[in-house]
């Protein structure tokens, strides 16, 4: 692995890491990977999974036998909270907790103001919204963010922009990640605009996780050459 990204600035690096660890990319000793372990410890392990399942599962089948909204909520809204004082105890992130607390918080006002069930999941439409649109622009302006991750993790910083092999790899991986995002706004909008919350329900639980382990996949199948060339 070249040790050209040593002399980067440091900021890039370990910011790259970060996010690289959530794009389920382990960086050990300068080596890359995804295998299913680091794709499961991107979501936060099993127990991580669980919890961000079981609050959609709950609010659903809570206001489907009952039509109290509040009850839904309320149930839903503990998990989420116990959820977050557990990653908080374990991993002592206070950033991230204040982060899913304001997420929380949110999701509750939304879902209250009107009393629309359905409103549960504007949050996570809205944010897949803002994640395509960054996502779009980076590619746009040619600074695909694949590439600006990646880049510092293989030590090229942002030579890679200049080499039309990697940029287009890049390119690929990043437009692999908008794909994701068009795909849960195209079937979650229409289900949220008829409010339809089985459905929403469903459809948010099959592209959530499974969905986001494959993307992180195709992403590894594309840019995995230029690491091997790195090596």
């Amino acid at each position: 692995m070249s040790d050209s990204s040593e002399n980067k600035p440091d900021v890039w690096l370990e910011a790259s890491k970060q996010i690289a660890s959530k794009l389920g990319i382990t960086y050990e000793n300068g080596d890359l990977a995804v295998s299913r372990g680091s794709i499961v410890k991107s979501m936060g392990g099993w127990l991580g999974i669980a919890e961000s399942i079981l609050p959609t599962l709950v609010f659903v089948f809570t206001y489907q036998l009952s039509s109290n909204i509040w009850l839904s909520i309320v149930l839903s809204g503990a998990l989420s909270l116990a959820a977050l004082v557990r990653q908080l105890i374990v991993r002592s992130a206070l950033t991230q907790a204040v982060v899913g607390a304001l997420s929380i918080a949110l999701t509750i006002w939304l879902t209250l103001r009107d009393n629309n069930a359905s409103d549960f999941f504007l949050q996570g439409l809205v944010t897949n919204s803002i994640y395509l649109a960054v996502g779009l622009m980076s590619v746009l302006v040619r600074w695909p963010i694949i590439g600006i991750v990646v880049g510092f993790l293989i030590g090229e910083g942002f030579t890679w922009r200049s080499k039309k092999s990697h940029f287009n790899r890049f390119v690929a991986a990043t437009a692999i990640w908008c794909g994701l995002y068009i795909l849960r706004l195209g079937i979650e909008i229409p289900l949220y605009l008829a409010h339809n919350l089985s459905a929403l329900g469903a459809a948010k639980l099959i592209l959530g996780i499974p969905f986001y382990a494959i993307t992180l996949w195709l992403m590894w199948l594309v840019v995995k050459p230029l690491i091997r060339r790195a090596s």
